[in-house]
């Protein structure tokens, strides 16, 4: 089959392809030579031998930014000699034909460059440099070489991937005696540095870099919600050896973006979205499917990516970087059979965010014995279940109790993905009895991933039986000069009730609520009430609990006495 084929098809690629390219503008370059020092034999009349003369380019950083073509020729008539290169890409150009006239050529160098100053003519060639130069502007190669080729422009191979097997077509195109040979020809190839060189040096192994990282921010509060991973301008002489991996930022998160797709076909200046919504994987076996929006693909489950990047098992799924926040994002690129290489110019994240689960306790107050265990929940709720990441909240705490001492707090709070609750556990020391009611604070900050503090974010902690007694209702008795004051109680214990001009009461209680206590005058107060038919009087009250220390509060109750 023709090169003129296999360009054509390149060509519908390209169309496919011009409203998705976007190339790098060229950071650094690199120029590298390749050179043929086997002799072409130019026989009188017909095709060189070899034909084609080949020259394999691998490693090579880049796109073309510039070519030159160096041959060293003797020919007995130097005007019969026809010679085209075609490119990997399949591109042809003309790069001397029918060109210096009939006058001997003995090893003479011909460079070709397009900024060069002139091109060769009609007579006779010294050496020199030039432009590639056709007199008779259209020629053929035929016998499987590239058939018609009519242009003469180095330039033209731009842009294209130089990776693979160059091809160099002579022929002489006039059988009446002469030949001659070409001894040697060399590519002198200069490049734009690409984001990614597969691989690195040789024919195997890891990236050049590796890995290589891109920054992507989420705003505060915000975490990722799709991510996908757009691969741009990818050249390589064998696909299926190109094997990626993402990891993100944290939490170990990882996927495989391809591994082992398109076979063996060369990929060349395509650019694919990998994005977990798309319809389908890339292709597998002989070559790639020209569907640029697809799904993370992996045909070699259980390749091994060399040291830093994380091992093993890794899946092949965006998912896994859902509900975290953003960072830097490390590619790591192996090339994991010798023989090819190639690069990609650029690659870059897209991602869409939304706000991180609302977070906060769902209760605001834990009692606990000491020696026991305060729990307190934490919440989410915003995303769909599924759709929760993990998240990281700080613990700290403050108060009359001591962190260590009395208690031990965790540091952080760890949700799991799609966990909608998770429990503070705090231990409490078991040390004393009968020691004053402590307290704490349990303040949740600085969350990380799918947390955002949208709730209560501190709750209390008291550690023994609580002690906190309140002076309610006062209900008089007129008639008798008494009344009856309402005392609410934690719980369980004895409540006394006393002074120097009221009756002692003392009543134990089982639970928690309100409580009637007495008050009736005694002494100089009960005279006074008799006599005057009013007094006032101080009732003190005490409320010891089962296990802890009193706590008193004092009223001042005015008695009156009614007929």
């Amino acid at each position: 089959m023709k090169k003129t084929l296999k360009r054509a098809w390149l060509a519908a690629i390209g169309a496919a392809l011009a409203a998705l390219m976007v190339l790098p503008a060229t950071a650094s370059a690199e120029v590298l030579t390749e050179s043929q020092f086997t002799d072409i034999a130019i026989p009188t009349g017909g095709y060189g031998n070899p034909y084609p003369s080949t020259v394999f380019v691998s490693g090579a950083d880049g796109k073309i930014t510039d070519l030159n073509v160096s041959i060293t020729l003797s020919h007995t008539w130097p005007d019969d000699v026809d010679i085209a290169l075609v490119s990997p890409d399949g591109d042809e150009e003309i790069i001397m034909s029918d060109v210096c006239g009939s006058t001997d050529l003995a090893s003479v160098s011909l460079p070709f460059n397009d900024e060069a100053g002139a091109q060769l003519g009609g007579g006779p060639c010294a050496s020199g440099s030039f432009k590639p130069s056709n007199v008779d502007n259209v020629d053929n190669w035929d016998n499987g070489g590239p058939g018609t080729v009519s242009t003469a422009l180095l330039s033209n191979f731009d842009n294209e991937n130089p990776n693979g097997t160059w091809e160099l077509y002579v022929l002489d195109d006039e059988a009446i005696g002469d030949s001659g040979t070409v001894h040697n020809w060399t590519l002198t190839i200069t490049t734009a540095t690409a984001e990614l060189i597969i691989p690195s040096t040789g024919s195997s192994g890891k990236a050049r870099q590796y890995p290589s990282t891109k920054a992507l921010n989420t705003a505060p509060g915000t975490v990722i919600s799709d991510l996908n991973v757009v691969l741009k301008d990818i050249n390589h002489t064998f696909a299926a050896d190109m094997d990626m991996l993402l990891a993100g930022p944290r939490r170990g998160a990882k996927s495989i973006v391809i591994s082992d797709a398109c076979g063996s076909l060369a990929m060349r200046h395509f650019e694919y979205t990998f994005d977990d919504e798309a319809s389908a994987i890339m292709s597998n076996g002989a070559g790639c499917n020209f569907q640029f929006l697809v799904k993370p693909t992996d045909y070699g489950t259980g390749d091994v990516f060399p040291a830093p990047a994380p091992a093993g098992p890794h899946g092949a799924t965006f998912t896994a970087f859902d509900g975290l926040e953003g960072g830097t994002f490390s590619l790591f690129a192996n090339d994991d059979a010798g023989g090819d290489s190639g690069y990609i110019s650029s690659w870059e994240l897209k991602a869409t965010t939304r706000n991180a689960a609302d977070t906060g306790f769902a209760g605001v107050l834990a009692r606990v014995e000491e020696g026991g265990q305060a729990l307190l929940t934490v919440n989410r709720s915003g995303p769909a279940v599924a759709d929760l990441g993990p998240a990281t909240i700080n613990v700290t705490t403050g108060g009359t109790a001591t962190a260590g001492a009395d208690f031990t707090a965790p540091a952080t709070v760890e949700f799991a993905r799609g966990q909608t609750s998770a429990t503070v556990a705090i231990p409490i020391v078991g040390d004393q009895v009968n020691e004053p009611v402590e307290r704490f604070n349990v303040v949740l900050s600085s969350p990380r991933d799918d947390a955002r503090l949208t709730g209560a974010a501190s709750a209390e902690v008291v550690i023994g039986p609580d002690n906190e007694i309140k002076l309610g209702k006062l209900k008089r008795n007129k008639r008798k000069g008494t009344a009856k004051l309402f005392v609410t109680v934690p719980g369980p214990g004895v409540l006394v009730l006393s002074g120097d001009q009221v009756k002692k009461v003392k009543k134990t209680v089982q639970k928690a609520g309100k409580v009637g206590l007495p008050i009736k005058p005694k002494g100089n107060a009960m005279r006074i009430l008799n006599e005057d038919g009013k007094t006032k009087v101080r009732a003190k009250v005490a409320f010891t609990p089962t296990e802890g220390t009193t706590a008193k509060k004092t009223k001042k109750v005015k008695l009156v006495l009614e007929d």
